[in-house]
Formats: structure tokens, sequence, C-alpha cells
């Protein structure tokens, strides 16, 4: 009951006998008069507990996250407005993807293949570049190799053959003043092989030749040290050497129409005429002696059908100085010309099968050196 003062007395509610929830007691000390509990903690006046901590008028829990009216948590967890239902959310069912995101899935996929394919192209882009770097440094490289051996051939052909015709040369002149003729020739010949227009080399060789008494072959590599290298210097020795036989014969008292021939080609190359010239003199000399008793045989047969003096050669060699003549005419040679030709001695004869051959080579010397009267000379034959 209440009281004129507006104040409110609490009955104990003998039924329940029960203590309000919240332990604390009403502000007046007293029960309240309904006996229910209070919305603090307690009981409601109807007997139920309050929305704040328990049931609700339906006498059904609210859960932290709270059920609805219908008995189901709302979704956010917070409880319901009263008066406004909650909204039914459904939970995805495991293993399904909403119906929505399909196309963002495969956009998605495609996105990641279309990525996955622009990076295996960089990779491949890059490998073909690496491999493309790595040939054009391997071509690089066999260029530069081929360039750097063509350089080592070049100086070895350059500066180390020249060495080692040096060296050749050298020996072969160590030996040959030691006469040691043999190892010349074979030092003298290598040089020849690395310089085939070594001019030393090839008179090395000629000297080496020399020495051991082969004037044959000293003619014959002086010949093809001439046609190899065409220096004068080879042509001279060439000559001096032929001219060095000629007066080894003379000395020798061994002097023939085959010693005028050697004085004769000297001319004919154009090497030391004036030693040539001096020399078929000299050939002269030894051939028609002035002391000579008998009869000179050199172009007399004595058997008149059989030539077997030397006329003929003798012919030969007298053409040949014509030739020369004409070539290089020079006073010392028109000398020499007459002097073989006209031989005035008494103990010379030509036989009779030669003299008209005789006759006729008078007439070709004789115009040659511009002294036609030559032909009119008489010619002495064994009656």
């Amino acid at each position: 009951m209440g009281r004129d003062d507006g104040s409110v007395t609490v009955k104990q509610n003998k039924t329940t006998g029960k203590k309000p929830s919240g332990g604390n007691k009403p502000a007046s000390g007293k029960k309240p008069a309904s006996g229910k509990k209070t919305a603090g903690g307690g009981k409601a006046a109807s007997g139920k507990k309050t929305t704040g901590g328990g049931k609700p008028a339906s006498g059904k829990k609210i859960t932290s996250g709270g059920k609805t009216a219908s008995g189901k948590k709302t979704a956010g967890g917070r409880k319901p407005v009263a008066g406004k239902s909650t909204v039914n959310r459904k939970r995805p069912v495991p293993g399904k993807k909403p119906a929505g995101k399909k196309s963002a899935v495969r956009d998605a996929v495609s996105h990641s293949s279309a990525q996955g394919n622009r990076r295996e192209e960089e990779r491949a882009r890059r490998r073909a570049e690496r491999e493309r770097k790595v040939r054009r440094q391997k071509i690089v490289m066999a260029v530069s190799s081929c360039i750097i051996l063509l350089c080592v051939i070049g100086i070895a052909v350059v500066f180390l053959s020249p060495a080692r015709v040096s060296l050749y040369l050298f020996q072969g002149d160590r030996a040959i003043a030691k006469e040691d003729y043999e190892k010349a020739l074979s030092a003298y010949e290598k040089a020849v092989e690395l310089k085939p227009s070594s001019v030393r080399a090839y008179c090395g060789l000629a000297d080496s030749y020399r020495g051991r008494q082969m004037f044959t072959e000293a003619e014959q590599i002086l010949a093809a040290g001439w046609e190899q290298t065409k220096d004068e210097t080879v042509l001279r020795y060439y000559g001096t050497v032929i001219l060095n036989q000629a007066v080894a014969q003379i000395n020798a008292h061994e002097c023939t129409l085959e010693t005028v021939d050697m004085c004769v080609r000297v001319l004919e190359m154009g090497s030391v005429e004036e030693e040539a010239l001096k020399l078929l003199g000299d050939c002269h000399e030894r051939l028609f002696p002035e002391t000579q008793e008998d009869a000179c045989i050199l172009l007399y047969d004595e058997d008149a059908t059989q030539d077997t003096c030397s006329y003929t050669e003798y012919e030969g060699l007298l053409l040949r100085m014509i030739k020369v003549y004409k070539e290089r005419p020079s006073e010392e040679l028109k000398a020499v010309l007459k002097r073989y030709a006209l031989i005035d001695r008494p103990d010379v004869r030509i036989g009779d099968s030669h003299r008209e051959s005789y006759e006729t080579l008078l007439t070709e010397i004789g115009a040659a050196i511009n002294e036609p009267d030559m032909a009119q000379i008489q010619t002495g034959s064994e009656e």
C-alpha cells in the first residue's frame, strides 16, 4: 500500500522467499510490495525475469548475441530492438561458392593465367637474350683467336725466318773458312730453302761446290740463282766461276776450243767482259803457237773424206762472237774477231772440204766489222 508521503513499500514475497538477484536491498530497506523482483535483477511484477538479465516475456533467453523472438540468434550478436524483427542471414554452405562471386573468380583465374603467361614470355625473352649474348661472345672469341693466330704466323714468317736465314748463312761462312765444304753446303741449302732470293746463299753454294771441285754444279747453281734473283752480283760471280775454269785449263796447258767456249759464254752473258776478252787472247796463243813446227791439224782433216777436225766447232764459236759484237760492239772484241778469223800462219791449214764455209765466214765477219776485204784473204790448203 502506498503512503501519503508518496513512498512505496515492498513486501517480502513469501512464496519465493528469495532476495533480489542484484543482492542489494531496496532503497527503503523494505521488500517490494508485489513480492516480485525488480528490473535490476529480480523478477518483474509478473514473476518473470526482466530483459536486462533475465528471460524475456516469452520465457526464452536472449543470448549475448542474442536470439530473436523466433528463437534464433541475431546476426550481429546484438540485442534485438523492441518491436523490430531481425534479419536472418544464412551461413555459406561449406564447399560451395556464392553464386554472385563466380565471375570474380573467373576474372581472377584469367588474370593469374595472363600473369603466368607474361612471366613465361619474359623468362623466354631473357633466356633468348642470354643465348644471343653467349653466341656473340663465342663469335667474337673465335674471330679474335683467328686474328691472333694470323698475327703470330705473320710475325714468325717476317721475323723468325730472316733470323734463321742469317743463322744458316753464318754457319755456312764459318764452315767455308774451315774448309768444311760439306757442312757449308748443307747450311747454304737450308738458307736457300727459306729465302730463294738470297744472293749470299747462292754464292755460298757455288763456293762450296768449287771447294769440292764440282765446277759444273757451281755453274748450275749460279745459273739458277741468276734466274731467281736477276741480281748482277750473282751474274758477275757466275762469269767469274766460268773464267776460273778456263784459267785452270790454260795453266794446265790443256787449252782447247772448249776453253774458248767458256770465254764466249761469259761474253754472251754480258758479265766481266774485259776478263773474258783477255782470256780469249790467251787461248789463241795456246791454240795457234808461233813455235809449232808441224802443221796445225786443228782445222785440217788428214782424211778429206772424214770431218774429224774441229773446224765446225771453230766456225760456231766465231758466229757467236759476231752476234755479241752486233749487240755490243767494241774495239776489243773487233780485234779478237779478226785475230781468230785471219789465221795468218803458214803452218795452219784448212782442208778443202771446209774452204767454202771458211770463205763465207770471213765475208760475214768483214760485213760485221765493216772490213769487206777480209773475204779476199787467201787460205792455204794441203796439196
